[in-house]
């Protein structure tokens, strides 16, 4: 029994140490992970492209997709999530405005943000506050510093600057100023991130129509029409390929602005 206990703990442990991103282990077994699916996807795509098309030379030019398509799929979702994040800081800012100018302190603002927003932050706080707990003397700015490095959130980072200052000079009444000039800031960089979108939308419908009408005309060519390109035209639908994977790469390069999302 004891054995099994011990085996267990044991099993239980390597899986901890392979599947956490903060061990060195666990680093290297995600790595593997997304260079896998990366190598898996673009084999896929090539082997795909060259029995689709008839040509190993198309099935390179989708193999070559295959291989960034991952990549460009996990960083858009880091992005959106990142975008909520930032969201989230940004409201963080104006509340946190608003309590200091009232008289609150800082564990007293970080306390209210603890129970009131939602998941990831409100983990992150709650840590802040045992942190705290556990060591009178830590101290806020450097947690929040900390929290915006973690996050990858210049928010928090900023925040961390006027609550130090504040507490060198001027208490939660400078605070307040602060952060509302913050906040001020924060919404001005929403604004034009917005603007900046809007004015980008239609060449991207546009890029996105046409690299479609062609993907479109290039199946047909490789179903419908595949008796007209036998023999030599086998590198037409190859060329073709290319036009369209080129012109994918092409708009990815134009377009693919995530700090938009």
């Amino acid at each position: 029994m004891i054995w099994a206990l011990l085996l267990f703990l044991s099993l239980f442990s390597l899986f901890y140490t392979l599947v956490s991103k903060e061990s060195p282990a666990g680093n290297l077994f995600f790595y593997c992970v997304r260079h896998g699916v990366r190598v898996a996807t673009a084999v896929g795509f090539l082997l795909l492209g060259s029995l689709f098309f008839k040509t190993p030379i198309a099935g390179f030019f989708w193999g070559l997709l295959g291989w960034h398509l991952p990549a460009w799929i996990s960083n858009y979702r880091e992005q959106k999530k990142l975008a909520r994040l930032r969201a989230m800081a940004s409201d963080f800012v104006a509340a946190a405005a608003g309590l200091y100018a009232v008289g609150q302190t800082t564990p007293e603002v970080v306390k209210n943000a603890a129970e009131r927003f939602p998941e990831p932050l409100a983990t992150d706080f709650k840590g802040m506050l045992a942190a705290r707990k556990l060591n009178p003397l830590a101290s806020f700015p450097k947690m929040f510093e900390t929290l915006g490095e973690r996050r990858n959130l210049p928010e928090f980072k900023a925040v961390a600057a006027i609550v130090a200052a504040s507490e060198r000079a001027g208490g939660p009444r400078a605070a307040a100023r602060g952060l509302k000039r913050l906040g001020r800031a924060l919404r001005q960089r929403d604004r034009l991130l917005a603007e900046r979108a809007k004015a980008t939308l239609e060449p991207r419908i546009a890029a996105y129509v046409t690299i479609s009408i062609l993907l479109l005309g290039l199946l047909l060519d490789a179903t419908v029409f595949r008796s007209l390109f036998e023999g030599g035209g086998r590198l037409v639908l190859a060329a073709a390929s290319g036009l369209v994977v080129g012109l994918v790469f092409m708009v990815r390069k134009l377009f693919g602005q995530e700090d938009l999302l």
